[in-house]
């Protein structure tokens, strides 16, 4: 599923390095939206969380956070700073505890 979201994200990318900004725009917001209904998923199982689940939420909140500073990287360069500074929000403190583990 990581995977899925990270071929997304370098799809973005690919769009950055060619200065396709709105393109890029649309794939950044494409792996949230499948990093917010994997997380929904995630949450409403009943089951217990095994170290494998727990493993691979570390990793979607890892993704996440990527993302959205790619996302608020590329809202810069359209412009659109109050878009920005709220990717950037969502890249914060909440998911810096995973990147730096």
């Amino acid at each position: 599923m990581v995977k899925l979201l990270t071929g997304i994200r370098t799809a973005g990318n690919h769009f950055f390095t060619q200065q396709k900004f709105p393109e890029a725009r649309r794939k950044y917001r494409k792996g949230n939206r499948y990093y917010n209904l994997l997380r929904l998923r995630f949450e409403k199982k009943d089951n217990k969380h095994t170290t494998r689940v727990e493993d691979d939420i570390k990793k979607l909140e890892v993704f996440s956070a990527i993302n959205h500073t790619n996302l608020a990287a590329v809202e810069l360069k359209l412009q659109k700073y109050f878009e920005a500074k709220h990717s950037s929000s969502e890249a914060g403190t909440e998911n810096i505890m995973f990147v730096c583990k």
